[in-house]
């Protein structure tokens, strides 16, 4: 038996708007700077049954980001750049195990594209550089408990391409 899940979020933990300050200190003192970052995101998956503990689940996420950064002053130097915006679309598949009592072990793999205008990064007025989103990869592995109302869960990942490097996570979640 097959069940379809869609979601769409506005304002998740790792997806939002985020509004952040700071100070960078150098050698021309200190300066503060802000961020804004925006993000709509939808995702829908389907999950298959293989067999009475193993499940086959394809996903597809749909986001948009709006990022905007203030000026950064750096030795002397006026450090701007334009606002992004981004389009991602991620297909990605994973299948999941039903281990035994609660726990639930998962390998994923997603295809993350970035569409959006290639913005530039300005020193002092002078362009400098352009700045480009590319395409990654990403493959990896997860565990899963659940008790009760609660969901422990732990992930770790490598991803391949416009991101490289490894990323992993600890959540934990509470269902209402």
């Amino acid at each position: 038996r097959s069940t379809l899940f869609p979601y769409t979020t506005l304002f998740r933990s790792r997806d939002t708007l985020l509004l952040n300050n700071g100070s960078l200190n150098n050698d021309s003192g200190t300066n503060n700077f802000s961020n804004a970052w925006f993000n709509i995101a939808t995702d829908a998956a389907m999950k298959f049954r293989i067999d009475e503990t193993l499940f086959f689940q394809p996903q597809i996420y749909f986001g948009y980001n709006w990022i905007s950064s203030d000026n950064l002053y750096i030795n002397g130097d006026t450090v701007s750049s334009q606002n992004f915006n981004l389009f991602n679309i991620a297909p990605s598949a994973r299948f999941v195990k039903n281990i035994i009592g609660g726990w639930y072990g998962a390998l994923a793999v997603k295809y993350m594209a970035t569409f959006g205008d290639n913005k530039d990064i300005y020193v002092n007025g002078l362009r400098a550089a352009k700045i480009a989103i590319d395409n990654y990869t990403e493959i990896g592995m997860n565990i899963e408990y659940d008790y009760e109302q609660f969901v422990f869960d732990a992930n770790l990942a490598k991803q391949i391409g416009g991101f490289d490097g490894w990323i992993g996570n600890i959540n934990v979640k509470y269902l209402f």
